[in-house]
């Protein structure tokens, strides 16, 4: 577990969550991987501090929501009052529950609870948004290295479009996602393997997105963008490196029907669907 003293992730130290993946000890294999910061975690908070350099978005000010939030160290920084993105808010959400305990740590021991909300949230097991999350509120959905090879890119996709299409969530909500593209090995060997087993775990959900009308656009990564603990990102945008880093845009197309059922459900009114509508008919 990822102790309180730890938690000093900042600019060039980022401590919070050590070992790096490469580095990880045979003795805590078996500890989830929630427990660490992973380098996609890291190149977001970089590409979304430098945006005079990689066009991202201006958060200042802004309320977001992160998927998967594991040590919470993207959402700390990223509402940082003195830092280069200056967020007024995160709900950092997380399921795994030892993770979630020890993010709701970290968060106390930074002094960080004004500013960063942890809310538990298993969208493996359930898509419905937790009510404790004011989606009306939310300007941008953020995520990082939310994909592994045969886990839950179907699932994901699932929360996506819930999120995205809620009566509740401010209109044209999009997600940025940080991902990291594995390769396919070791995804036969779970509980319930995937019938597209040995694709990537990129192209896994990218199919996901596309069952359920969601739009992912891939954007540019510059690949000078010194990125700490992992110096220049370009070895791991080279799509021939073994796990390369793809940010997305995620957008979702409307139903109108639907989301006009949606609205009325959330109102408590009986839904309107347009086979329900009857012809005048001629006295």
């Amino acid at each position: 577990v990822v102790s309180a003293g730890q938690a000093t992730a900042g600019g060039a130290s980022a401590k919070l969550g050590e070992p790096e993946e490469a580095d990880q000890d045979e003795e805590d294999d078996e500890a989830p991987i929630g427990l660490e910061i992973w380098p996609s975690a890291r190149a977001l908070l970089e590409w979304l501090s430098q945006r005079t350099i990689t066009g991202a978005p201006d958060l200042s000010g802004k309320t977001l929501l992160e998927l998967g939030a594991g040590t919470g160290f993207l959402a700390m920084e990223v509402s940082e009052p003195a830092g280069a993105v200056g967020a007024h808010k995160v709900y950092a959400t997380e399921g795994e529950p030892q993770v979630f305990a020890n993010m709701q740590r970290l968060v106390r021991s930074r002094g960080a609870e004004g500013r960063v909300h942890t809310v538990r949230w298993n969208w493996e097991e359930t898509a419905v948004v937790p009510a404790d999350i004011p989606l009306e509120d939310v300007d941008l959905v953020l995520g990082s290295d939310l994909v592994y090879v045969g886990t839950a890119e179907d699932e994901l996709a699932d929360a996506l479009a819930e999120l995205l299409r809620s009566c509740r969530a401010r209109p044209g909500l999009r997600a940025l996602l940080m991902l990291c593209d594995r390769a396919p090995g070791g995804e036969q060997f779970l509980p319930n393997p995937r019938p597209d087993s040995g694709t990537r775990a990129v192209d896994r959900f990218l199919t996901a997105c596309e069952a359920r009308r969601l739009r992912p656009q891939e954007l540019p990564l510059p690949g000078d963008l010194e990125v700490p603990g992992l110096s220049r990102l370009h070895e791991r945008l080279n799509p021939r490196a073994e796990e390369p880093l793809r940010l997305f845009e995620v957008t979702a197309s409307i139903d109108r029907h639907a989301a006009e059922a949606r609205a009325e459900e959330a109102s408590g009114e009986q839904p309107r669907r347009p086979w329900m509508h009857v012809r005048a008919t001629n006295a």
